[in-house]
């Protein structure tokens, strides 16, 4: 039997709605940082060596896959353990 996430507490939509607002942020900085790794490898091509900004770009936009499966993941724990009560 799982374990009540909030013992004695009654769920209303208020708690989905700020699981969805989380997930949005988590998508939002996702979005941001694979925007500046982007940028970082196509619009700024005088910054340092070729390669250095090549693998910050990469690094940034891994980060940002990254996250976003990582907030997926988060929305889908947290809506099932909503659905769950």
């Amino acid at each position: 039997m799982p374990r009540e996430p909030w013992p004695g507490v009654d769920l209303d939509d208020r708690f989905g709605l700020a699981d969805e607002r989380t997930f949005l942020a988590w998508i939002r900085t996702s979005l941001a940082l694979l925007a500046g790794g982007v940028a970082l490898v196509s619009v700024v091509p005088e910054l340092g060596r070729g390669w250095l900004r090549q693998a910050a770009g990469f690094a940034l936009l891994l980060l940002s896959a990254t996250l976003a499966l990582l907030a997926r993941r988060r929305r889908f724990n947290g809506e099932a353990s909503l659905v769950q009560r």
